[in-house]
């Protein structure tokens, strides 16, 4: 079973994806979570269980 790597403070990988922590907003009170593959953008995530 595969497993999250932490690789900085931000980010993340998991199976070749990486996984960025989006900071806080006044305007979007949550920590949110954009995913991406090489060129390719899967969006943005409210957990990074969803992610």
């Amino acid at each position: 079973m595969a497993e999250i790597k932490q690789l900085s403070s931000h980010r993340f990988i998991y199976r070749n994806s990486v996984i960025v922590k989006l900071s806080r907003k006044a305007i979007m009170p949550i920590t949110r979570y954009h995913v991406g593959y090489e060129n390719d953008s899967f969006g943005k995530f409210d957990a990074i269980t969803q992610a």
